[in-house]
């Protein structure tokens, strides 16, 4: 239904918005699937992820990482690669670092602060 409404926008004026929702579906399932990875360095890769599959949240991380990629390539058929991409690319990852910080404790620094604001200035300069 949302995604009906973002492809009968001939300006693309709702690409914004279907940013933000990928933002938001991409960052938590990126959490979720992070967060059922098992922290032994030593382990094979194999056991790790036999570890992770089995967990319901790596599954729903998935779920959630996949249904942001049917938006991002939804939003691609309706619009231009030059960008829709860059759009994509920015709000993941400012979606992606405020989840790390907020939901894992990740670090922040004033660096990854002006990081976003060049981010957001790049993708206003890209989006009109």
């Amino acid at each position: 239904m949302i995604l009906e409404w973002i492809a009968r926008s001939e300006t693309n004026r709702l690409l914004p918005l279907a940013a933000v929702l990928y933002a938001i579906v991409n960052a938590l399932g990126l959490y979720l699937m992070k967060s059922s990875i098992p922290m032994h360095p030593t382990e094979s890769l194999g056991r790790m992820l036999s570890k992770a599959i089995a967990q319901s949240n790596f599954f729903l991380g998935f779920l959630l990482y996949a249904g942001g990629f049917v938006i991002f390539i939804y939003t691609l058929s309706r619009g231009l690669l030059s960008v829709t991409l860059p759009i994509f690319v920015a709000a993941g990852t400012v979606g992606t670092l405020i989840v790390g910080v907020v939901f894992l404790n990740e670090p922040f620094s004033w660096r990854i602060a002006f990081g976003i604001a060049l981010i957001c200035c790049g993708t206003i300069l890209v989006y009109r």
